[in-house]
């Protein structure tokens, strides 16, 4: 969530820091989910992301009126679906 500095800030050391992982036997992503919610410092922009990863929200081809929506889909895609 954006309003959760500590998380952000080790986000952003692991992105600067890659090698910190380096030699382990699994892979590391790293990703700043929702960069709006922490440019404004909110927990959210229009909705929790959180409740934005059921099946049929992320099915719905229609459920992009917000940005956490939007992203919750692009996550999915990216990172497999759940």
């Amino acid at each position: 969530h954006g309003n959760e500095a500590c998380g952000v800030v080790l986000a952003k050391h692991f992105i600067k820091t890659p090698q910190l992982f380096a030699g382990f036997s699994f892979e590391v992503s790293v990703l700043l989910t929702n960069v709006a919610s922490i440019a404004s410092n909110s927990r959210y922009v229009d909705e929790d992301m959180n409740r934005c990863f059921l099946q049929k929200d992320l099915s719905d081809p229609t459920r992009t009126s917000t940005l956490e929506a939007r992203r919750a889909k692009e996550l999915n895609d990216v990172l497999g679906p759940k």
